[in-house]
């Protein structure tokens, strides 16, 4: 009796270790994640707050700069917005990956945010933040796999992860490309074509965002119209 009192006070425990990681997860990454892009943010403003006694703006930003800027902020609102359905949608026990893979990402946004007035360093910058984004889905995508309460989230959601990572792996080629281009052919109108073609990549991105984040939130109200019955 004693020893199956004791098997059933470790199972306990085990149970409580493991809802606590998984809850400390949870928490941790949504703080982390509004920290890092916060400092992002704030590395963006100085570069375009950089005032002189005659401008607000810094003078010094080109029309390709502000392009650059206008696609890093929203970049840094897009980590945001897929970590935090990413989080919301399901459950793992995080790994070594998930400690180095955010800040990973938060350096580079620093980088993109502090070399929009150098594209060809943007563009490396790019390239860097795409890597630690394929690394995010990679680990994310095999992460959920494992747990059986992720299976109806899996169903809605997985295909558009899926889909981001081989997105984001082609843009790291592309982005590599881009900046070795730039690097030895610094004209301003090739500059001005790869920017745009960043802009363009990057509103698609964001419609399939907005897409995932609608089914997402259907199958929510839905479950919830089902709790309340």
């Amino acid at each position: 009796m004693t020893r199956e009192n004791n098997k059933l006070r470790a199972d306990d425990a085990i149970r409580n270790v493991v809802s606590r990681t998984r809850d400390l997860h949870t928490h941790s990454y949504l703080t982390l994640l509004s920290i890092g892009q916060a400092v992002a943010l704030t590395f963006l403003f100085e570069e375009v707050f950089e005032r002189t006694e005659h401008s607000v703006f810094n003078p010094n930003l080109t029309f390709n700069s502000w392009l650059l800027i206008f696609e890093t902020f929203i970049l840094i609102v897009l980590v945001w917005a897929d970590y935090f359905q990413i989080i919301a949608a399901f459950t793992w026990i995080p790994s070594l990956l998930d400690a180095i893979i955010p800040f990973g990402l938060f350096t580079t946004q620093v980088f993109l945010a502090k070399t929009v007035m150098h594209p060809e360093y943007w563009f490396f910058s790019l390239a860097a933040f795409f890597l630690f984004g394929v690394l995010a889905y990679v680990n994310t995508l095999s992460q959920i796999k494992r747990r059986a309460e992720n299976k109806k989230a899996i169903e809605i959601l997985y295909k558009r992860f899926s889909f981001s990572a081989k997105f984001v792996a082609i843009n790291m080629f592309s982005s590599t490309a881009m900046a070795i281009l730039l690097l030895f052919n610094p004209y301003v109108l090739l500059t001005v074509i790869f920017s745009i073609v960043v802009l363009l990549v990057t509103a698609f991105f964001i419609y399939k965002t907005v897409i995932a984040w609608r089914k997402f939130k259907l199958f929510i109200e839905l479950h919830l119209d089902d709790d309340n019955e």
